[in-house]
């Protein structure tokens, strides 16, 4: 029974080790801090905002049954 009361110390010292390794070899990005969202991430490679930029275009401005208000309202709800 004594050598169950070690376990939690044990367990937890795993978990501190592995996290602190986690973090030193967790992919980064540099991002501008003055670009909040995703709006830093597509100025980093834009390349690829393109594309995302130009869907995004083309559902909020795009043809369909909702009026560009009600998109904008949806797309402010869904990213909050």
């Amino acid at each position: 029974m004594e050598k169950n009361c070690y376990f939690p110390f044990i367990w937890n010292y795993i978990c501190i080790r592995i996290i602190k390794i986690n973090l030193k070899t967790m992919p980064h990005i540099p991002l501008e801090s003055h670009l909040p969202g995703i709006t830093g991430l597509l100025e980093y490679r834009q390349d690829s905002a393109k594309p995302i930029r130009e869907l995004t275009q083309i559902l909020l401005r795009g043809e369909s049954t909702l009026s560009e208000g009600e998109r904008e309202l949806i797309a402010t709800l869904v990213s909050s």
